[in-house]
C-alpha cells in the first residue's frame, strides 16, 4: 500500500502575516482654499525724507479667510508634515527678509500667522528669512490635521526710492514633504508675484524763503555752515538733524551774512538760492 503525505502551509503563512504590524500607508496633504494672492496697494504717497528701513506702506492683509490645507494621518502611527514657504528671489542686500519689487528702493516683507491647527508650531507674525521657511506640522494617527494661516505684506524703503507704477514682487510658492516618505509635493502659491498700484513722492517744502529783486550794489550774501565757515556751493553735504517734533522735517544748520564786494550803494539786498536735496 502506497502512503501519501500531504503538507498544509497556508495556515502557517497566515500566522506569519499576523505577527507583523501594519505597514504605513502613503499619506498626502491637500490645499482646500485660499492662495494665489495678488497685492493691490492703490495710490500711495511716500515721504521723501523717510529713512532707509522705514515701513512706507503698512501691512496689507490679503484675505480674511486665509490659506487652508488638510493632511490625513496614517491609520496606525503619527506623522510629520514639513510645509515650506519659498520666495522666488534673494533678499535685498543688507536684509534677510525684505525682497525687491520692480520699484527701485522699495522692498516687500511677507508676514503670516496661524489661524487654526495647533499642531503646527508657527510663530506669530512670522517672516520668510533668506528665501525659505519651513514649518513642522505633527499629524496624530487616525486623524486629519486641518490648518490655516493668514497673510499680509508691508513695504520698506531700502534705498533711494523712485516714484512709478507698482507691477511686480517675488512670488511665494508652497510645497510639503512627509517623514518616512520620499518626495516633495507642490501646493498652490501663496503669492503669485502680481502687484498693482502707484507710488508718488510727497513734495518737499522749504518754509519762509522769499525771492525778490535787489537794488543795492557792492554787497552780496555769504552762506556759512554751523561752524561759521563759508559753505561751499555745488558741494554735497550730509545732514542728520531730523526734527521728530515736526512731521517730515530736518534742520539744516546754515547761516547767512552780507559780504562787501565793492563800493556800496543803498537799496534792497535780497537773494535766493536753490537746494538740491538727495534722500537716502
Amino acid at each position: 500500500m502506497t502512503s501519501t503525505s500531504r503538507y498544509f502551509i497556508l495556515p502557517a503563512c497566515l500566522i506569519c502575516l499576523g505577527i507583523f504590524p501594519a505597514l504605513a500607508s502613503a499619506a498626502s496633504c491637500r490645499h482646500t482654499s485660499g492662495g494665489n494672492y495678488a497685492v493691490a496697494t492703490g495710490h500711495r504717497n511716500i515721504p521723501r525724507d523717510a529713512g532707509t528701513t522705514t515701513i512706507v506702506i503698512p501691512k496689507i492683509r490679503t484675505e480674511v479667510g486665509g490659506y487652508h490645507m488638510s493632511c490625513p494621518g496614517d491609520k496606525h502611527q503619527d506623522r510629520d508634515a514639513y510645509i515650506t514657504f519659498s520666495v522666488s528671489e534673494a533678499p535685498v542686500p543688507g536684509y534677510t527678509d525684505v525682497y525687491p519689487t520692480n520699484i527701485k528702493g522699495l522692498g516687500v516683507k511677507y508676514h503670516f500667522a496661524g489661524n487654526s491647527g495647533l499642531a503646527c508650531d508657527i510663530p506669530f507674525d512670522q517672516t520668510i528669512p533668506n528665501s525659505s521657511y519651513t514649518i513642522t506640522c505633527h499629524i496624530l494617527h487616525d486623524t486629519t490635521l486641518s490648518w490655516s494661516w493668514g497673510t499680509s505684506v508691508e513695504f520698506v524703503k531700502t534705498g533711494l526710492i523712485q516714484a512709478g507704477e507698482l507691477k511686480s514682487m517675488p512670488a511665494v510658492t508652497m510645497s510639503y514633504r512627509l517623514n518616512n516618505q520620499e518626495g516633495t509635493w507642490s501646493l498652490p502659491a501663496m503669492y503669485t508675484g502680481a502687484l498693482s498700484g502707484t507710488l508718488a513722492l510727497a513734495a518737499c517744502v522749504t518754509r519762509d524763503v522769499q525771492d525778490g529783486s535787489s537794488t543795492a550794489r557792492g554787497v552780496a550774501l555769504q552762506l556759512l555752515g554751523n561752524d561759521d565757515k563759508p559753505f561751499p556751493l555745488g558741494t554735497l553735504r550730509r545732514f542728520d538733524d531730523h526734527r521728530p517734533d515736526i512731521a517730515y522735517s530736518y534742520g539744516i544748520p546754515l547761516k547767512a551774512r552780507y559780504y562787501r564786494i565793492g563800493g556800496v550803494s543803498g537799496g534792497t539786498a535780497n537773494t535766493s538760492m536753490i537746494f538740491t536735496i538727495q534722500y537716502l
